[in-house]
């Protein structure tokens, strides 16, 4: 968060967008909870994401765009790499003769803005946008995973120039899978052998989504890779193991 939450507290008392009484509340009920009390507040539907951005942005003197309100050109996406958007929470969304628009999270941070304006050759124009507001636009533009995966597999074998589905990028394609349950919020993922194919299902809010189907003589190894990350007995196929693992991604270390 560019502003610390003491800061944010004071904003939206003096804006009248909130009592003082209401914010001691959530920050004790954030603290209690481990989530940030920028969230805190949201959830509990005092003031709306949007309210709150017009706030920062007014008081950090940037101008404040609404991306879920805004038609983003589709090559525009193209100027920073979707992980790396998602990293510096920034995603460009216009262009004209002023320069380059570019929604970011903290428009005060000057190494991203003068990476993106070397990259392109365009003076960028940064505008304040919130956190939530930038993962919801990035999301629009995300290919689903079936596509993703079917991509990376198509990538190794135009390299390789021999690559079989036997010799498919099982690390990469399981880092995929976690990359997009992450992003989907799931708590859950289940890798379930059927008679064509495995089907790959993301639990998400309690339900199961299935997010990808791959070739069914790739489960083995799927499941293999859990083993080995996991450190399993790899020779084991009829009793139930448990195990841990430690998997980065993009944002974080993640514990499985």
């Amino acid at each position: 968060m560019l502003l610390p939450d003491t800061q944010i507290k004071t904003l939206l008392i003096q804006n009248a967008l909130a009592k003082e009484s209401e914010l001691d509340d959530i920050a004790v009920m954030a603290k209690s909870s481990n989530v940030s009390f920028y969230d805190a507040i949201l959830d509990k539907n005092i003031v709306t994401d949007e309210n709150i951005g017009q706030m920062i942005a007014q008081f950090l003197g940037f101008p404040f765009v609404i991306l879920s309100r805004t038609a983003i050109p589709e090559e525009l996406f193209q100027v920073t790499p979707e992980k790396v958007a998602r990293k510096l929470k920034t995603i460009a969304f216009a262009k004209d003769a002023e320069g380059l628009k570019v929604a970011m999270n903290d428009p005060e941070d000057e190494k991203t803005i003068e990476m993106i304006s070397k990259k392109t050759g365009s003076k960028v124009i940064p505008y304040y946008a919130t956190e939530k507001d930038i993962q919801n636009a990035l999301r629009l533009f995300r290919k689903d995973l079936q596509t993703a995966c079917e991509n990376l597999i198509n990538k190794e074998i135009d390299q390789t120039k021999a690559l079989i589905v036997d010799e498919a990028p099982i690390s990469k394609i399981f880092d995929l899978i976690v990359d997009y349950a992450y992003e989907d919020k799931a708590s859950d993922i289940h890798i379930e052998p059927e008679e064509k194919d495995s089907l790959v299902r993301f639990r998400i809010d309690g339900l199961l989504h299935d997010a990808l189907r791959l070739p069914k003589n790739l489960h083995g190894r799927i499941i293999a890779r859990i083993k080995v990350l996991s450190k399993l007995r790899t020779d084991e196929h009829l009793s139930a193991q448990d195990g841990k693992m430690r998997l980065t991604t993009p944002y974080e270390v993640l514990r499985c």
